[in-house]
């Protein structure tokens, strides 16, 4: 494929992103934040069907999900690879297509974020041995602009910092270190064709890869914090961006599974044979048990903005919703989420701590506190 096609094919797709009159969108009644205070009424507010969504849509059939910081937009992947964005109602903003290989095919989606303001969505896709960034801009204007990376080595995550869109990119070479990339946001140009050699990325080092004892990761943080342990059950967390370590502490296991709250300070934690659900405060280094699990299984940790209450999902393959009282190990049973045709994709607790999202291969179910009416 020539330059001429390619920015042709380009152009075509930055002009034919589907944009809706919902393009912009009022944003709804916060709801209450969750808490140990109102943890008991946290329920399902909103069921999002995806085979009741409009035909521009595209055929959806994962529950994998990007939400903002407030909840007000998600993004859910079609099979055609074009980002879908929704709002809190599951009305339809916008279709947004990917870039074309120079085979003809469409490059697969990888992974996506929203900027803190949801204004922005950046997406990383590969194919055609190279990877592509594209950049969604959710405002009056709509539009997306694109960069094309000849290069073989995948990106596993993305995020907004500093004015830029960063990559945790894992190379190809077995050996090399995974590294990061930093894409000043000056530099994706709208209506434009933008290649960009490999030697002329912004490339910084992987700060994990410093510390040569670290044997697991906690995965589902997200970036660019993220938190590293030993074997002897010292903890690290590090600030991606920065490339440095931020705090220490030293617990009893190895944490493997868990979730941070978005200020970093707390990490609900469980260790490997599932013996206990934790909650660690990196300020103090105390690490408290919360609850025995004795063996239950839970995929899916969240813990409150407060860190108040840590929430659980499909605990020992129950399609439940299940909360603990952090100070006093209280557990609440809030009931079964719409069952699907296999376990949750993905679910995910919002920053603002307001809206729990579990998505899988029928929809997105939107757990809210919901006041009874008296």
């Amino acid at each position: 494929m020539d330059d001429v096609m390619y920015s042709n094919i380009m152009q075509a797709l930055w002009i034919g992103c589907l944009f809706l009159p919902g393009w912009i969108t009022a944003q709804p009644e916060a709801a209450p934040v969750i808490d140990a205070n109102n943890i008991s009424q946290l329920k399902p507010a909103t069921v999002i069907d995806f085979g009741a969504l409009p035909a521009e849509a595209g055929e959806i059939v994962n529950g994998r999900m990007l939400v903002d910081d407030d909840g007000a937009r998600m993004a859910v992947v079609n099979r055609d690879g074009a980002v879908v964005f929704l709002d809190t109602a599951g009305g339809l903003i916008a279709v947004a297509p990917g870039p074309v290989t120079d085979d003809g095919l469409a490059a697969t989606f990888m992974v996506g974020a929203f900027d803190t303001t949801g204004d922005q969505f950046a997406a990383v896709r590969t194919g055609g041995g190279a990877y592509y960034v594209n950049l969604y801009l959710l405002d009056e204007d709509g539009g997306h602009r694109d960069l094309r990376i000849r290069s073989g080595d995948s990106p596993v995550d993305i995020w907004f910092a500093d004015a830029a869109v960063w990559l945790e990119v894992v190379p190809l070479e077995p050996g090399r270190e995974s590294y990061l990339v930093e894409i000043p946001l000056e530099d994706f140009v709208p209506g434009e064709k933008v290649d960009i050699d490999p030697a002329d990325l912004m490339v910084h080092a992987f700060a994990p890869m410093t510390d040569k004892d670290v044997v697991a990761r906690i995965g589902r943080l997200p970036a660019p914090l993220t938190v590293t342990s030993t074997a002897e059950g010292v903890v690290s967390r590090w600030d991606l961006t920065e490339g440095v370590r931020t705090a220490t502490a030293i617990v009893s296991d190895v944490p493997i599974y868990g979730a941070m709250t978005p200020d970093g300070r707390y990490l609900a934690w469980r260790d490997p044979a599932s013996r206990a659900l934790h909650l660690l405060d990196f300020e103090t280094g105390q690490d408290e048990v919360v609850v025995a699990l004795n063996g239950q299984y839970m995929p899916f940790i969240l813990i409150g903005a407060q860190a108040d209450v840590i929430l659980g999902v499909h605990l020992n393959d129950h399609p439940q919703v299940t909360a603990w009282e952090t100070q006093t190990g209280l557990q609440h049973e809030l009931g079964p989420y719409r069952q699907c045709q296999r376990p949750p994709d993905m679910v995910t607790l919002t920053n603002s701590g307001r809206m729990l999202v579990i998505g899988c291969d029928t929809g997105l179910e939107i757990w809210q506190i919901v006041h009874d009416e008296s």
